[in-house]
């Protein structure tokens, strides 16, 4: 690199943007499409070039690194220092809603949308903003911005949906000799239709927050590493699904271990980084000094955020912090969990899930039909839904779930650890899903099964050693409620 960097962001003589000349270069897609990018010339930001660790982050995106990364379809990505905009535009045009952002100067930003423009057409081209943001600072317009994006997505494609739907309702008219099965069928159907909606507008998305950061050779800047975490803290999504993409050569090798301080930092405040690759693309300052190898590689990193839990006191009131969910269970924080038994009122018997053997606690143990933790950021009855998805396989409506006792509950390990929860419990009526099938999505589950309820209170009192460990008193309001089941209809 022809000079050494920085302090601040980034300090410049006055009227340094005045004549600045534009190049431009043109990359090669994997499906032979060109994408022509505008470079501004001699930039104190860097901006000026089209970086080796873009055009592998580009790679990542497209899936031609799939030993490293998969590529991406529909995600919510933020790119930070975005220069010339490639991973931005790429990940675009394959179906992303992006936010495209570099620090907000006038040329920079500019240029950016320049690019955006010349390359990225309808539909695709409302599916991407550019927006001026410096690290560190308020993510809130960010987010904001990625909600407006996201409801006007969702509306365009009801519409077309809409339309695809009428004229199917046209042809069905047509065909009148169906059997009342049939329509039974089309019924399931559109319930299945609408809960796929509501998957798509609140089961995967984390408070509107970001399913992908992309970062590409931003770490030779040492000063911003910490804002660099801190907005990808508050940006990321955090039910622990969400990751940061990290591509960067070490251009000046003797500064290589500040420029890994970044990671350090990370780990520090909950991440955990992964090195999944490195690619050979050759020197970009052949003048520079340094190791020729460490200078020609881009070296691929993924940061995934371990899921953040909100704390709450003894009544399952948020108490304005968040802490990652180990932290949480090594220190005994008071946190909120979901309960969900599944009941057959016409059978009077009780679905339970049998706990993967893979499991840390109680592997292979018989235990309630679906639970898990709230996410910081989301809705209960969202979570609800994304653990009867993830685990069972089924899609249901909010209003299917029906609320019967919250309660603070301290359960202590043999190996130390104090749990203390809060016990948020649902009932599902199996009437209402019986027509579905249970899939076994995230690999939690070995089977389930059905239990008579007397049945139950006999093995939760025996304390029989295929189940898991059950509190009296829990036991005691979970099985008055099932008893008293029709009353919970009836409301």
């Amino acid at each position: 690199m022809e000079s050494e960097l920085f302090g601040g962001i980034f300090p410049e003589p006055k009227n340094f943007y005045k004549e600045y000349e534009e190049t431009t270069v043109v990359h090669k897609r994997t499906n032979s499409d060109e994408i022509i990018l505008n470079l501004v010339s001699h930039h104190s930001l860097w901006a000026h070039h089209l970086w080796n660790a873009s055009l592998t982050m580009s790679s990542l995106l497209e899936g031609e690194l799939q030993d490293k990364f998969k590529g991406v379809t529909n995600e919510s990505i933020l790119e930070l220092g975005a220069g010339g905009g490639l991973p931005s535009i790429i990940a675009s045009l394959l179906g992303c809603t992006v936010i495209s952002t570099d620090y907000p100067d006038e040329v920079l930003i500019e240029n950016l949308e320049k690019n955006v423009k010349k390359n990225v057409k309808e539909p695709q081209l409302s599916n991407i903003k550019v927006h001026g943001y410096k690290w560190g600072e308020d993510v809130l317009p960010l987010l904001r911005l990625l909600k407006e994006m996201k409801q006007k997505r969702k509306k365009k494609e009801n519409e077309n949906k809409k339309e695809i739907d009428e004229k199917e309702k046209e042809k069905e008219k047509e065909q009148e000799n169906e059997n009342e099965n049939e329509k039974e069928q089309e019924q399931e159907q559109e319930q299945e239709q609408e809960i796929e909606k509501e998957k798509e507008e609140d089961l995967l998305n984390n408070k509107n927050k970001f399913d992908l950061i992309l970062m590409s050779d931003l770490l030779f800047n040492h000063v911003c590493h910490e804002d660099l975490v801190k907005t990808c803290l508050k940006a990321l999504r955090l039910d622990g699904k969400g990751k940061v993409l990290v591509t960067v050569t070490h251009h000046r090798p003797w500064l290589k271990e500040k420029d890994l301080k970044f990671f350090e930092i990370a780990k520090k405040s909950g991440f955990l980084v992964d090195k999944i690759g490195t690619e050979f693309r050759g020197i970009m300052f052949p003048k520079d000094l340094g190791d020729e190898q460490e200078r020609s590689i881009v070296n691929i990193y993924e940061m995934t955020l371990e899921e953040h839990l909100d704390v709450v006191n003894q009544e399952g009131i948020k108490q304005g912090q968040i802490v990652p969910r180990s932290v949480a269970h090594l220190k005994g924080i008071w946190h909120s969990v979901l309960h969900i038994w599944i009941y057959d009122y016409t059978k009077n018997q009780v679905l339970l899930q049998k706990r993967s053997v893979k499991k840390k606690v109680y592997p292979g143990l018989y235990d309630l039909s679906c639970g898990g933790h709230i996410s910081s950021g989301d809705d209960i009855l969202v979570s609800c839904k994304r653990e009867l998805y993830e685990e069972l396989g089924l899609l249901i409506k909010k209003s299917q779930l029906i609320p019967i006792f919250q309660m603070p509950m301290i359960t202590k390990y043999e190996n130390g650890l104090i749990d203390r929860e809060i016990k948020i419990v649902y009932l599902l009526n199996w009437e209402q899903i019986k027509n579905k099938t249970i899939k076994f999505i995230d690999g939690e589950v070995e089977e389930m099964k059905w239990f008579k309820l007397e049945d139950l209170k006999q093995k939760f009192k025996e304390s029989d050693p295929k189940f898991t460990p059950a509190d009296p008193e829990y036991l005691e309001k979970l099985l008055n409620s099932i008893e008293n089941f029709e009353k919970f209809l009836e409301k």
